[in-house]
Protein backbone atom coordinates (compact mmCIF):
# COMPACT_ATOMS: atom_id res chain seq x y z
CA UNK A 1 0.00 0.00 0.00
CA UNK A 2 1.51 3.56 -0.87
CA UNK A 3 -0.24 7.02 -0.94
CA UNK A 4 -0.45 8.71 -4.32
CA UNK A 5 1.15 11.55 -6.10
CA UNK A 6 1.15 13.01 -9.08
CA UNK A 7 3.24 15.69 -11.05
CA UNK A 8 0.86 17.66 -12.91
CA UNK A 9 3.41 19.75 -14.59
CA UNK A 10 5.11 16.25 -15.99
CA UNK A 11 1.73 14.93 -16.98
CA UNK A 12 0.94 18.49 -18.82
CA UNK A 13 4.19 18.74 -20.42
CA UNK A 14 3.76 15.32 -21.74
CA UNK A 15 0.30 15.64 -23.45
CA UNK A 16 1.18 18.49 -25.39
CA UNK A 17 3.66 17.04 -26.70
CA UNK A 18 1.36 14.83 -28.71
CA UNK A 19 -0.95 18.55 -29.55
CA UNK A 20 -0.07 20.96 -32.18
CA UNK A 21 -0.59 24.32 -33.07
CA UNK A 22 -4.62 24.40 -33.93
CA UNK A 23 -4.80 27.77 -34.65
CA UNK A 24 -2.22 27.71 -37.05
CA UNK A 25 -3.55 24.28 -38.57
CA UNK A 26 -7.29 24.57 -38.73
CA UNK A 27 -10.41 27.21 -38.44
CA UNK A 28 -11.99 25.25 -35.84
CA UNK A 29 -10.15 25.84 -32.34
CA UNK A 30 -11.06 25.51 -29.00
CA UNK A 31 -9.96 25.64 -25.33
CA UNK A 32 -8.43 24.55 -22.97
CA UNK A 33 -6.90 21.11 -24.77
CA UNK A 34 -6.13 19.38 -20.84
CA UNK A 35 -8.32 19.93 -17.54
CA UNK A 36 -6.85 18.79 -14.44
CA UNK A 37 -8.56 18.19 -11.11
CA UNK A 38 -6.67 17.52 -7.99
CA UNK A 39 -3.17 17.76 -9.41
CA UNK A 40 -2.02 19.15 -6.15
CA UNK A 41 -4.46 18.14 -3.80
CA UNK A 42 -6.55 15.22 -4.60
CA UNK A 43 -9.99 15.74 -5.10
CA UNK A 44 -12.12 13.68 -2.83
CA UNK A 45 -15.06 11.16 -3.73
CA UNK A 46 -18.20 12.91 -3.83
CA UNK A 47 -16.88 15.96 -5.06
CA UNK A 48 -18.78 17.76 -8.07
CA UNK A 49 -17.51 20.29 -10.37
CA UNK A 50 -20.17 22.25 -12.03
CA UNK A 51 -19.88 24.92 -14.90
CA UNK A 52 -16.99 23.58 -16.83
CA UNK A 53 -16.25 25.36 -19.75
CA UNK A 54 -14.45 25.23 -22.93
CA UNK A 55 -14.78 27.46 -25.29
CA UNK A 56 -15.50 26.67 -29.34
CA UNK A 57 -14.47 29.09 -32.53
CA UNK A 58 -15.13 28.65 -36.07
CA UNK A 59 -13.16 30.34 -37.83
CA UNK A 60 -14.36 29.34 -41.22
CA UNK A 61 -17.47 31.40 -43.43
CA UNK A 62 -20.03 28.79 -43.03
CA UNK A 63 -21.58 27.04 -40.15
CA UNK A 64 -20.21 24.28 -38.41
CA UNK A 65 -22.14 21.38 -36.79
CA UNK A 66 -20.04 19.50 -34.32
CA UNK A 67 -20.85 16.60 -32.21
CA UNK A 68 -19.35 15.57 -28.81
CA UNK A 69 -18.31 12.36 -27.57
CA UNK A 70 -17.21 11.54 -24.00
CA UNK A 71 -15.01 8.62 -24.03
CA UNK A 72 -13.05 6.86 -21.17
CA UNK A 73 -9.40 6.83 -21.66
CA UNK A 74 -5.72 5.69 -21.06
CA UNK A 75 -2.45 6.70 -21.32
CA UNK A 76 0.04 4.22 -23.17
CA UNK A 77 3.79 4.77 -24.31
CA UNK A 78 5.80 6.95 -23.21
CA UNK A 79 4.73 10.18 -25.22
CA UNK A 80 2.20 10.94 -23.45
CA UNK A 81 -0.38 9.52 -25.68
CA UNK A 82 -3.76 8.48 -24.77
CA UNK A 83 -6.57 6.10 -26.64
CA UNK A 84 -9.69 4.94 -26.13
CA UNK A 85 -11.22 2.30 -23.42
CA UNK A 86 -13.61 0.58 -25.39
CA UNK A 87 -15.09 -1.98 -22.12
CA UNK A 88 -17.74 -1.13 -19.59
CA UNK A 89 -16.02 -0.03 -16.68
CA UNK A 90 -17.47 0.46 -13.13
CA UNK A 91 -18.92 3.39 -11.99
CA UNK A 92 -16.33 3.42 -9.55
CA UNK A 93 -13.25 4.09 -12.35
CA UNK A 94 -15.24 5.56 -15.37
CA UNK A 95 -15.06 9.00 -15.91
CA UNK A 96 -17.70 8.81 -19.17
CA UNK A 97 -20.23 7.73 -16.09
CA UNK A 98 -18.85 10.93 -13.89
CA UNK A 99 -19.63 13.54 -16.89
CA UNK A 100 -22.75 15.20 -17.77
CA UNK A 101 -23.22 17.54 -20.85
CA UNK A 102 -25.37 19.92 -21.34
CA UNK A 103 -25.66 19.01 -24.99
CA UNK A 104 -24.42 16.15 -27.32
CA UNK A 105 -24.66 18.17 -30.59
CA UNK A 106 -24.22 22.05 -31.41
CA UNK A 107 -23.42 24.58 -34.21
CA UNK A 108 -21.10 26.94 -34.28
CA UNK A 109 -21.86 30.39 -36.30
CA UNK A 110 -19.26 31.36 -39.02
CA UNK A 111 -16.53 33.88 -38.73
CA UNK A 112 -18.57 36.53 -40.79
CA UNK A 113 -21.71 36.25 -38.39
CA UNK A 114 -23.01 38.90 -36.24
CA UNK A 115 -23.25 36.25 -33.55
CA UNK A 116 -20.38 36.13 -30.94
CA UNK A 117 -17.13 34.77 -32.11
CA UNK A 118 -16.96 32.36 -28.93
CA UNK A 119 -18.75 29.97 -27.86
CA UNK A 120 -18.86 28.46 -24.50
CA UNK A 121 -19.78 25.05 -24.23
CA UNK A 122 -20.50 23.85 -20.73
CA UNK A 123 -20.27 20.72 -18.26
CA UNK A 124 -20.12 19.01 -15.05
CA UNK A 125 -18.09 16.47 -13.27
CA UNK A 126 -19.10 14.18 -10.52
CA UNK A 127 -16.93 12.11 -8.53
CA UNK A 128 -18.75 9.05 -7.27
CA UNK A 129 -18.39 8.70 -3.54
CA UNK A 130 -17.45 4.92 -4.20
CA UNK A 131 -14.70 6.51 -6.47
CA UNK A 132 -11.60 4.64 -6.64
CA UNK A 133 -8.46 6.21 -5.43
CA UNK A 134 -5.71 7.25 -8.05
CA UNK A 135 -5.75 9.17 -11.70
CA UNK A 136 -9.10 8.90 -14.10
CA UNK A 137 -8.53 9.46 -17.44
CA UNK A 138 -11.36 10.62 -19.39
CA UNK A 139 -11.36 12.93 -22.91
CA UNK A 140 -14.09 15.49 -24.83
CA UNK A 141 -13.82 14.60 -28.43
CA UNK A 142 -15.30 17.13 -30.77
CA UNK A 143 -16.23 16.57 -33.74
CA UNK A 144 -17.55 18.63 -36.79
CA UNK A 145 -18.77 17.46 -40.10
CA UNK A 146 -15.59 17.40 -41.86
CA UNK A 147 -14.18 15.13 -38.99
CA UNK A 148 -15.99 11.82 -40.24
CA UNK A 149 -14.20 9.28 -38.15
CA UNK A 150 -15.60 6.95 -35.22
CA UNK A 151 -13.20 6.07 -32.59
CA UNK A 152 -12.59 2.32 -33.48
CA UNK A 153 -11.74 -0.57 -30.88
CA UNK A 154 -8.48 -0.15 -29.64
CA UNK A 155 -7.52 2.66 -32.10
CA UNK A 156 -5.58 5.67 -30.70
CA UNK A 157 -6.99 8.70 -29.36
CA UNK A 158 -4.42 10.78 -31.22
CA UNK A 159 -5.64 8.84 -35.17
CA UNK A 160 -8.37 11.26 -34.88
CA UNK A 161 -7.11 14.65 -34.98
CA UNK A 162 -5.23 16.17 -31.53
CA UNK A 163 -6.96 19.60 -31.71
CA UNK A 164 -10.62 17.77 -31.50
CA UNK A 165 -9.67 16.57 -27.54
CA UNK A 166 -10.27 17.99 -24.40
CA UNK A 167 -8.53 15.28 -22.20
CA UNK A 168 -9.45 15.26 -18.48
CA UNK A 169 -7.25 14.04 -16.12
CA UNK A 170 -8.72 13.76 -11.91
CA UNK A 171 -6.22 12.71 -8.90
CA UNK A 172 -8.89 11.13 -6.44
CA UNK A 173 -7.62 11.20 -3.29
CA UNK A 174 -7.65 8.09 -1.65
CA UNK A 175 -4.52 5.03 -0.98
CA UNK A 176 -3.64 3.26 -3.75
CA UNK A 177 -3.65 -0.61 -3.52
CA UNK A 178 -1.84 -3.12 -5.80
CA UNK A 179 -2.55 -6.39 -5.39
CA UNK A 180 -2.63 -9.40 -7.70
CA UNK A 181 -1.70 -12.73 -8.74
CA UNK A 182 -2.04 -15.57 -11.21
CA UNK A 183 -5.35 -17.18 -10.47
CA UNK A 184 -4.83 -19.76 -13.37
CA UNK A 185 -2.57 -21.18 -15.75
CA UNK A 186 -3.04 -23.98 -18.04
CA UNK A 187 -2.80 -25.60 -21.20
CA UNK A 188 -5.68 -27.13 -24.11
CA UNK A 189 -4.50 -30.39 -22.81
CA UNK A 190 -1.79 -31.96 -20.11
CA UNK A 191 -0.90 -34.52 -22.85
CA UNK A 192 -0.39 -33.67 -26.65
CA UNK A 193 0.50 -35.03 -29.68
CA UNK A 194 2.03 -32.25 -31.84
CA UNK A 195 1.85 -28.62 -31.30
CA UNK A 196 0.48 -25.76 -31.40
CA UNK A 197 0.39 -25.61 -27.28
CA UNK A 198 -2.15 -22.96 -26.21
CA UNK A 199 -1.61 -21.44 -22.96
CA UNK A 200 -3.95 -19.16 -20.89
CA UNK A 201 -2.95 -17.04 -17.76
CA UNK A 202 -5.57 -15.42 -15.85
CA UNK A 203 -4.15 -12.43 -13.95
CA UNK A 204 -7.46 -11.29 -10.75
CA UNK A 205 -6.61 -7.71 -9.55
CA UNK A 206 -7.23 -8.19 -5.97
CA UNK A 207 -6.45 -4.23 -5.45
CA UNK A 208 -8.39 -0.67 -5.97
CA UNK A 209 -6.39 0.49 -9.46
CA UNK A 210 -5.68 -0.72 -12.58
CA UNK A 211 -2.75 -2.98 -13.09
CA UNK A 212 -1.44 -3.47 -16.11
CA UNK A 213 0.67 -7.25 -15.42
CA UNK A 214 3.36 -7.97 -18.23
CA UNK A 215 6.34 -10.43 -18.63
CA UNK A 216 6.67 -13.99 -20.51
CA UNK A 217 5.82 -17.43 -20.36
CA UNK A 218 9.38 -19.83 -20.14
CA UNK A 219 8.98 -23.07 -21.17
CA UNK A 220 11.47 -25.76 -20.30
CA UNK A 221 12.23 -29.39 -21.08
CA UNK A 222 13.05 -32.20 -19.19
CA UNK A 223 16.75 -31.59 -18.77
CA UNK A 224 15.76 -27.78 -17.68
CA UNK A 225 16.83 -26.25 -20.63
CA UNK A 226 14.66 -23.41 -22.03
CA UNK A 227 12.90 -24.36 -24.80
CA UNK A 228 11.28 -20.88 -25.75
CA UNK A 229 9.62 -17.67 -24.44
CA UNK A 230 6.46 -16.77 -25.09
CA UNK A 231 5.69 -12.57 -24.04
CA UNK A 232 2.51 -11.47 -22.47
CA UNK A 233 0.63 -7.89 -22.44
CA UNK A 234 4.11 -6.36 -23.36
CA UNK A 235 2.72 -4.56 -26.50
CA UNK A 236 1.96 -0.82 -25.08
CA UNK A 237 -0.13 -0.10 -28.07
CA UNK A 238 -2.38 -3.08 -27.26
CA UNK A 239 -1.94 -3.50 -23.74
CA UNK A 240 -4.73 -4.99 -21.86
CA UNK A 241 -5.30 -3.61 -18.52
CA UNK A 242 -6.11 -5.51 -15.66
CA UNK A 243 -9.60 -3.55 -13.41
CA UNK A 244 -10.03 -4.19 -9.68
CA UNK A 245 -11.77 -7.07 -8.61
CA UNK A 246 -11.63 -8.70 -11.52
CA UNK A 247 -9.69 -11.30 -13.75
CA UNK A 248 -8.03 -10.71 -16.78
CA UNK A 249 -7.18 -13.68 -19.47
CA UNK A 250 -4.01 -13.26 -21.47
CA UNK A 251 -3.34 -15.72 -24.41
CA UNK A 252 -0.44 -17.23 -26.15
CA UNK A 253 0.39 -19.58 -28.69
CA UNK A 254 3.60 -21.87 -29.02
CA UNK A 255 4.20 -22.38 -32.59
CA UNK A 256 7.69 -23.08 -32.94
CA UNK A 257 7.42 -26.94 -34.00
CA UNK A 258 8.55 -29.10 -36.23
CA UNK A 259 5.20 -30.81 -36.36
CA UNK A 260 2.24 -29.15 -35.92
CA UNK A 261 -1.12 -29.63 -36.22
CA UNK A 262 -3.53 -27.31 -38.41
CA UNK A 263 -7.10 -26.59 -38.16
CA UNK A 264 -8.42 -29.27 -40.38
CA UNK A 265 -6.39 -31.45 -38.35
CA UNK A 266 -3.49 -32.55 -40.54
CA UNK A 267 -0.48 -32.65 -39.23
CA UNK A 268 2.51 -30.82 -41.41
CA UNK A 269 6.52 -31.18 -40.60
CA UNK A 270 8.42 -28.16 -41.19
CA UNK A 271 11.24 -29.21 -42.44
CA UNK A 272 13.33 -25.35 -41.59
CA UNK A 273 12.44 -25.85 -37.90
CA UNK A 274 13.22 -29.74 -37.69
CA UNK A 275 15.67 -29.05 -34.73
CA UNK A 276 12.59 -28.22 -32.90
CA UNK A 277 11.50 -31.22 -32.85
CA UNK A 278 9.54 -31.36 -29.12
CA UNK A 279 9.17 -34.60 -27.11
CA UNK A 280 9.18 -35.25 -23.36
CA UNK A 281 7.93 -33.44 -20.42
CA UNK A 282 7.69 -29.73 -20.56
CA UNK A 283 7.15 -27.30 -17.74
CA UNK A 284 5.74 -23.57 -18.59
CA UNK A 285 6.19 -20.99 -15.91
CA UNK A 286 3.90 -17.19 -16.48
CA UNK A 287 5.93 -14.83 -14.72
CA UNK A 288 4.42 -11.66 -14.90
CA UNK A 289 4.89 -7.92 -12.60
CA UNK A 290 2.59 -5.04 -11.71
CA UNK A 291 1.92 -2.49 -9.81
CA UNK A 292 4.08 1.02 -8.74
CA UNK A 293 7.01 -1.54 -7.57
CA UNK A 294 6.96 -4.26 -10.15
CA UNK A 295 5.68 -6.99 -7.83
CA UNK A 296 6.57 -10.18 -9.18
CA UNK A 297 4.33 -13.38 -9.65
CA UNK A 298 4.58 -16.57 -10.74
CA UNK A 299 2.96 -20.16 -11.92
CA UNK A 300 3.52 -23.35 -13.51
CA UNK A 301 2.00 -26.42 -15.28
CA UNK A 302 3.31 -28.91 -16.49
CA UNK A 303 2.68 -30.96 -20.11
CA UNK A 304 4.02 -33.69 -22.31
CA UNK A 305 4.42 -33.39 -25.87
CA UNK A 306 4.72 -37.05 -27.60
CA UNK A 307 3.59 -38.21 -30.82
CA UNK A 308 1.83 -41.61 -29.98
CA UNK A 309 0.55 -42.57 -33.15
CA UNK A 310 3.55 -41.43 -35.05
CA UNK A 311 6.00 -43.51 -32.76
CA UNK A 312 3.46 -46.57 -33.05
CA UNK A 313 3.67 -46.04 -37.05
CA UNK A 314 6.92 -46.50 -36.60
CA UNK A 315 7.02 -49.44 -34.00
CA UNK A 316 5.05 -51.44 -36.18
CA UNK A 317 7.11 -50.56 -39.50
CA UNK A 318 10.23 -51.51 -37.71
CA UNK A 319 8.90 -54.79 -35.95
CA UNK A 320 7.62 -55.33 -40.00
CA UNK A 321 11.09 -54.55 -41.46
CA UNK A 322 13.06 -56.54 -38.50
CA UNK A 323 10.43 -60.08 -39.46
CA UNK A 324 10.99 -59.34 -43.46
CA UNK A 325 14.92 -58.89 -42.47
CA UNK A 326 14.81 -61.87 -40.28
CA UNK A 327 12.45 -63.76 -42.64
CA UNK A 328 14.63 -63.26 -45.68
CA UNK A 329 17.90 -63.94 -43.78
CA UNK A 330 16.82 -67.18 -42.58
CA UNK A 331 15.80 -68.03 -46.05
CA UNK A 332 19.03 -66.85 -47.49
CA UNK A 333 20.47 -68.96 -44.91
CA UNK A 334 18.35 -72.25 -45.34
CA UNK A 335 19.01 -71.51 -49.30
CA UNK A 336 23.09 -71.19 -48.93
CA UNK A 337 23.06 -74.21 -46.88
CA UNK A 338 20.92 -75.95 -49.05
CA UNK A 339 23.49 -75.53 -51.81
CA UNK A 340 26.35 -76.08 -49.56
CA UNK A 341 24.95 -79.54 -48.84
CA UNK A 342 24.43 -80.10 -52.81
CA UNK A 343 27.89 -79.34 -53.01
CA UNK A 344 29.10 -81.23 -50.28
CA UNK A 345 27.25 -84.34 -51.77
CA UNK A 346 28.37 -83.90 -54.86
CA UNK A 347 32.18 -83.80 -54.08
CA UNK A 348 31.60 -86.47 -51.91
CA UNK A 349 29.98 -88.48 -54.79
CA UNK A 350 33.15 -87.40 -56.86
CA UNK A 351 35.60 -88.59 -54.35
CA UNK A 352 34.03 -92.07 -54.39
CA UNK A 353 33.94 -92.87 -58.17
CA UNK A 354 37.71 -91.52 -57.85
CA UNK A 355 38.82 -94.59 -55.54
CA UNK A 356 36.24 -96.90 -56.64
CA UNK A 357 35.91 -96.93 -60.33
CA UNK A 358 33.12 -98.95 -62.00
CA UNK A 359 34.23 -102.34 -63.49
CA UNK A 360 34.25 -102.84 -67.17
CA UNK A 361 31.60 -104.61 -68.71
CA UNK A 362 32.42 -107.68 -70.36
CA UNK A 363 30.64 -109.26 -73.44
CA UNK A 364 30.64 -113.37 -74.12
CA UNK A 365 30.43 -114.36 -77.73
Amino acid sequence: MKKFTINSVLVLILFLLTTTNVSAQTTFTFGPMIIEKGGQTPVQPGTTFNNEIIRLHNGSQTTKHVRVIVKNVEPYGEEGKFKPIDEQLDSSISMQNWITLTENELDLAPESSTETRWKNFQFSINVPPNALPGVHYGALYFLPDSQNQELQPNQSAFLIKAEYVTAIIINVAGTIQDAGTISEFTTDHSFQEYGPINFTTQFTNSGNTFLKPKGQIAIKNMLGMTSETLPINQDEASIKRALPNLPRTYSNTWTNMFLAEDEKGNINADWGKWQSFRIGIYTATAELTYGYNQTPVTKSVTFIIFPWKLFLILLLTTLILTFLIRKYRKKNEERILRKYHQQTASQQQQQQNSYYPHPKNHHHS
